[in-house]
């Protein structure tokens, strides 16, 4: 270990200090986090000017430049004119995080540094945690992340690494927090954009959204209501109806905030989503499945918060409670694969409840010792169930469910005028874990287990100049075990209950700028990921089923590197570069089975991630009007999943993926801004999603109709307009 990471520490410091790899940068056009991003106005040149951007990523302000974490910013200024058709395109260019799309009940699966849940549905819990506010999005025992709306945000936070001191459980090797604007106590405002669109071998596309903020009591109390609708043309092709896979989002999302007095603030917030998918998009091509049964997918959430923050003089007290309630319903046809009848589709639903109280208190002034301590408790419920005509004789119901809470604490001391400064801090952590099948379907033993665990976290952080950091840190991750699904007990009767796993991160990195015309963050690390949770298929009436296992351990160096240059007036250049050598470091076998040799790269894993964006603005004579010619491309490379055969365990390979867009837009002083776009503009026809398709006479692989596609070159125009009195 100590010798990947000295090569990589150096390998990032003399890339760093070259400016060799293009990225994200400390400091960005974009707004700060706590400040209105409509103060961001182009000047005379069309140019946005830089501002420091302030995260809260440590559960307190502070400049993201100072922050010891490997971190990205998405603006929400940016994102309300994004042309991208949802979160989980933005999230799929961020340095490090890749984004799959599940096969069976749509969702999003997010990966940060190679670290990825095995599969999307029943197989535990997601390894990245992700916040709506201050409302937890983690379900049970399923790595769902929701595919938001991402208009009239602050901004989001994407953090790499173990976050398990501030996070939890659910933080095994990073976060995404999602943070959407305040209502403003004392201004009115409106603004909304609407697009239309076509897609290749589809058809037409429409999006409407709309913020509207109003102050009911001058200065201490307003509401803020933003609506949108999405409605997207299929361009899957089957035999008896072509493009079948339209589909629909709608989003609400109300806030109302309140400031009684300078020292107190009350927020109550409701979020509600909605997806239908009048089937998937998959196929044995980019736009066409043989199939003629019909798959349709609805997801959707309500999310409901509670904050209440105080300020004394010397502490900041706050509580966030919260409420989820996600809801999915899914058919796959898996018919001809394993009865040989197209007329048995599996259905999948699922139905969890969330609960979740969290109290906060840091401390407050500019002295020598910060610190932060808090308390989580939190109650969850997934109720899934399962039907199978002509393999199950009825349908499978069952419960997961998890009763927990942590304490937690930061302390931080500053040295030598704020030269550098030394943190510490740890959490404890106890989970109850309970696994029940309905009576009567089967014979089976529910799981009744506890895990507790203890997070620990320390920060060496070196302020080399007020714009130059270097920092050093050792942090941890924690994820709770689960029982076999009652598909996987059926068919693997043997296969034991899934142990946690712990993720040990070793990391130094750089961040820093030069003036306004260069701006870099540098990361290299070491992963040492334990009693790794990973799925593999077994057999159940000829068909794959998905078990989980605990792999030994897994390990390896990365890098993630991103910049900023603005070589010219007007014209920015960014890009971002990751690399991880995640692989097992022994051989993985269970039930007789070998399913991972030493140095196989874990399922859903990727070893590349790279993006590069460019983005140039003009004045246009006297009219006042900005020109904005912007393009960018991002890449993932393949990754692997595996299946029980009748020879032993196979290996497959995906197809890398890349995918480029461009824009032109106007840009008025008058609050508006006309676009034209082009998404996937390579027409990228490829499927991310692993399969055997070459491999000669298989005894079980995926059906080629359930590859994963993405959609066609999409063009389009967009209109935004903005005003506040």
């Amino acid at each position: 270990m100590n010798k990947w990471l000295a090569v990589t520490s150096a390998a990032v410091f003399a890339l760093a200090g070259a400016g060799a790899c293009p990225a994200q940068s400390a400091r960005v056009a974009s707004a700060a986090a706590d400040q209105d991003a409509s103060q961001n106005t182009p000047g005379e040149s069309g140019e946005t000017p830089l501002q420091e951007i302030v995260v809260t990523a440590q559960k307190r302000a502070e400049k993201l430049q100072d922050v010891p974490i490997s971190i990205s910013v998405l603006s929400g200024a940016a994102l309300d004119t994004t042309t991208a058709m949802g979160m989980s395109e933005q999230l799929g260019r961020v340095p490090g995080l890749a984004t799959t799309t599940a096969m069976q009940n749509g969702g999003t699966v997010v990966t940060v540094r190679g670290v990825a849940p095995p599969y999307a549905l029943f197989n535990g819990a997601s390894t990245v945690g992700y916040y709506l506010d201050s409302v937890p999005f983690g379900l049970v025992k399923s790595a769902i992340s929701p595919d938001l709306d991402p208009y009239d945000l602050s901004r989001v936070e994407v953090l790499r690494g173990p976050q398990g001191v501030l996070y939890g459980a659910a933080s095994l090797n990073g976060v995404v927090r999602v943070l959407t604007q305040d209502a403003d106590l004392e201004r009115f405002e409106f603004k909304s954009r609407v697009s239309g669109s076509y897609t290749e071998s589809g058809g037409g596309n429409g999006r409407a959204d709309a913020a509207v903020n109003v102050p009911i009591v001058d200065g201490m109390l307003a509401a803020r209501l933003v609506v949108g609708y999405e409605s997207l043309s299929g361009w899957i092709d089957r035999p008896n109806k072509n493009n079948v896979n339209d589909t629909t989002f709608s989003n609400v999302r109300l806030k109302v905030n309140a400031q009684p007095t300078s020292d107190l603030s009350v927020g109550l917030s409701y979020w509600r989503s909605r997806d239908r998918y009048d089937d998937v998009s998959q196929g044995y091509t980019y736009n066409l499945n043989s199939e003629t049964i019909a798959e349709p997918i609805d997801n959707g959430f309500d999310a409901y918060g509670l904050k209440i923050g105080y300020q004394f003089p010397q502490l900041t007290v706050s509580s966030s409670t919260s409420y989820l309630t996600y809801q999915s319903d899914g058919v796959l046809d898996l018919g001809p694969q394993i009865t040989g009848n197209a007329g048995d589709p599996l259905f999948t639903g699922l139905d969890s409840k969330i609960f979740t109280e969290e109290l906060n208190v840091n401390s407050s002034g500019a002295g020598p010792w910060l610190w932060s301590a808090g308390g989580i408790y939190r109650r969850g419920k997934d109720y899934q169930n399962q039907a199978l005509p002509g393999v199950l004789a009825e349908p499978l119901y069952w419960t997961d469910s998890s009763t927990s809470y942590a304490i937690f604490g930061q302390l931080t001391r500053r040295f030598l005028n704020g030269l550098f400064d030394v943190s510490a801090g740890a959490r404890y952590f106890h989970d109850e874990v309970r696994d029940v099948t309905a009576p009567g379907i089967f014979d089976s033993q529910p799981l009744n287990a506890t895990f507790n665990h203890v997070s620990p976290r320390a920060v060496f952080n070196w302020h080399l100049s007020s714009d130059l950091t270097a920092y050093a840190s050792y942090s941890t991750g924690f994820r709770s075990g689960f029982g076999q699904g009652p598909l996987t007990v059926l068919s693997a009767p043997g296969l034991p209950p899934v142990q946690p796993d712990k993720l040990d991160n070793y990391e130094v990195g750089f961040k820093g700028s030069l003036g306004e015309a260069f701006s870099f963050d540098a990361s290299a690390y070491f992963l040492k990921w334990r009693n790794v949770q990973q799925s593999v298929n077994v057999f159940f009436n000829g068909a794959g089923v998905s078990a989980d296992v605990n792999a030994p351990s897994a390990s390896g160096p990365g890098i993630d590197l991103s910049a900023t240059l603005r070589p010219l007036t007007g014209l920015t250049l960014s890009g971002n570069f990751s690399w991880n050598h995640l692989e097992t470091d022994q051989q993985v076998a269970s039930a007789g089975s070998v399913y991972f040799e030493k140095g196989n790269r874990l399922v859903y894993s990727p070893e590349y991630v790279a993006g590069l964006a460019a983005d140039y603005t003009w004045p246009l004579g006297s009219s006042g009007l900005i020109a904005r010619l912007s393009s960018s491309g991002n890449y993932t490379s393949n990754f692997y999943a595996n299946t029980a055969e009748a020879t032993g365990v196979r290996m497959f390979e995906g197809e890398s993926v890349v995918t480029t867009r461009a824009s032109f837009a106007l840009e008025s002083p008058k609050s508006w801004t006309a676009s034209v776009y082009v998404e996937n503009l390579n027409n990228y026809k490829g499927s991310p999603l692993p399969n055997n398709q070459s491999t000669p006479n298989p005894a079980w692989h995926l059906p080629d109709n359930l590859l994963e596609r993405t959609r066609p070159r999409t063009v389009g125009i967009q209109f935004d307009y903005h005003w506040r009195n």
